[in-house]
């Protein structure tokens, strides 16, 4: 993928990333099935934010960052899926984990795997970057 490419698709998965937690929470109050969209948009923009990571900026770094990045990319895939199915069931009856299951499942991977991981790894490699400009 050309870098253009890859920055387009880098800066999409911000935009999705910000404006769904608040089309989640439309959803909440007004609109269900704005939950559902919210919960697709947000799932979509962080598999798109991991794809990025783990192809283009995870096999440039250092071992132990490009550890931990890939481990933050690896860590939202399923968790996001189990996010939509719970709004899809919120809404539609459909089945899905319940509250307590979903704190387990999807609250750990995303909170250790994919933030901690990640905000460790884009320390390491942010840290490094600045190392190496001197700064």
């Amino acid at each position: 993928m050309a870098a253009a490419a890859t920055n387009r698709a880098a800066a999409l998965a911000v935009v999705a990333i910000v404006i769904a937690p608040p089309i989640v929470a439309l959803g909440f109050t007004f609109a269900p099935a704005l939950q559902i969209a919210g919960a697709v948009l947000l799932t979509v923009g962080l598999w798109l934010l991991a794809w990025v990571t783990a192809r283009h900026i995870a096999p440039t770094a250092p071992r132990l960052t490009s550890s931990l990045l890939l481990l933050s990319s690896a860590s939202v895939l399923v968790p996001m899926l189990l996010a939509v199915q719970w709004a899809i069931r919120s809404n539609l009856g459909t089945p899905a984990l319940s509250i307590p299951d979903m704190a387990r499942t999807h609250g750990v991977l995303n909170a250790f795997g994919f933030a901690l991981a990640g905000v460790f790894g884009w320390r390491l490699l942010t840290a490094g970057s600045r190392q190496e400009r001197g700064l």
